[in-house]
């Protein structure tokens, strides 16, 4: 969440405990061993960890110590001069870390306190803990990934919660667009169960209005020379790369029931070829042909993407530990300036001096009798199709 608020040009400052956040610690690390045992990483390490370099890139840092009197004062002060505070926790379990969430709040009514849970704040589950496999279970989208006949799969690499920190990146913007209109804050939270779901939208939808089940299809993959394609319309055009053009007159071509019946044993005709020619042939062929094969790229492979690199999506940085080194850009682009990130990932306390001047206090506006949603009176026309389209217009 705070990549993608410092991504547009908010100055994000990391508030982290003395020895570092857990971030810090996840690499991967340059050298031999990227995964090493966390307490083989020393304090030069901390600084070079991957998910580090690309996560708090653009951010400042503050190192501080939740058990001191002084620093909890600190982060009081941080916050009274902020207009957002991030967190991960719910709003009862932040005495702990040091935060006074209704001081402060007495203090700067506009303040937005905004945080992401496994379940939410309230419910049943909110006590629970729970991990990115857990998450990424109970979310209802491991259930539907994997082959029909094995066990279900979860997607790598922290999923779960970074769909619910892109939420909670949503639902904090609203909240401040508020703030700034009426002088009020409110208090902003996502469940990475529920991002889950709202994600994977034809899930509850095909149970609430077929009582339908999603099953697990398989992956889709076709193996080639060098790699794997996803094979995304299964048109009769195929023939035509395999060779076989006579097929495309087969009466099974001629009806979608047809079709369907063969296209096991279509299939198997192109894994049979495809096994003899290189990914990228597969793919180029596939797009002219009209049948949307695209590629399984590798990270290196979209390292070297010829269209990441020509819209310039990779971002290289100059690190003071690290180097020069590329992250992910922001996902989106904006026709009027150039989004972030605007610097490196910050080394563990280089801002360790840093004060921000409290914002001046306003008047809240009087309170409407209904409470308005934080876009209320925006107009939208939606001109959209397929899944993007409609889930931003729903947000």
């Amino acid at each position: 969440t705070g990549r993608l608020l410092s991504d547009l040009g908010a100055r994000v400052v990391l508030a982290e405990p003395r020895a570092g956040s857990r971030l810090r610690r996840l690499g991967p690390f340059p050298g031999p061993d990227p995964y090493p045992d966390t307490s083989l990483i020393d304090s030069e390490l901390l600084d070079r960890g991957g998910l580090h370099l690309a996560l708090n890139a653009g951010k400042e840092s503050v190192a501080l110590d939740p058990g001191s009197e002084a620093d909890r004062s600190r982060l009081a002060a941080l916050a009274r001069g902020a207009d957002l505070l991030l967190g991960s926790h719910a709003p009862a379990d932040l005495g702990p870390l040091g935060v006074d969430l209704e001081g402060l709040e007495a203090q700067h009514p506009a303040l937005v306190y905004a945080a992401a849970t496994a379940y939410g704040w309230e419910g049943p589950h909110a006590v629970r803990r729970s991990s990115e496999i857990a998450d990424y279970a109970t979310g209802g989208s491991m259930y539907f990934c994997g082959s029909p006949e094995r066990e279900p799969l979860m997607v790598h690499s922290y999923q779960a919660e970074l769909h619910a920190g892109m939420h909670l990146a949503l639902g904090a913007l609203a909240a401040l667009r508020e703030a700034r209109a009426s002088g009020r804050g409110q208090r902003v939270e996502v469940s990475a169960q529920e991002a889950m779901i709202s994600d994977q939208v034809w899930l509850g939808s095909s149970w609430q209005w077929g009582g339908a089940v999603w099953r697990r299809r398989g992956t889709g993959l076709i193996p080639c020379k060098d790699g794997a394609v996803i094979w995304g319309r299964a048109g009769p055009e195929v023939f035509l790369m395999i060779g076989r053009p006579e097929l495309m007159e087969d009466p099974r071509a001629q009806s979608q029931e047809g079709w369907l019946a063969w296209l096991p044993e279509v299939r198997r005709m192109l894994t049979e070829w495809a096994a003899d020619h290189p990914m990228q042939e597969l793919y180029h062929l596939g797009q002219a042909l009209g049948l949307k094969m695209t590629p399984v790229n590798t990270v290196a492979e979209l390292d070297e993407s010829a269209q990441l690199r020509e819209r310039g999506w990779w971002r290289r940085l100059d690190h003071p530990r690290a180097g020069a080194v590329e992250v992910p850009g922001p996902p989106w682009r904006l026709s009027g300036a150039d989004s972030g990130p605007g610097g490196p990932a910050p080394l563990l306390g280089e801002q360790q001096e840093l004060a921000l001047p409290p914002r001046r206090p306003r008047a809240p506006a009087a309170a409407a009798e209904e409470p308005a949603l934080p876009l209320a009176g925006l107009r939208v026309i939606e001109v959209t199709s397929a899944w993007a389209g409609p889930l931003a217009g729903r947000h």
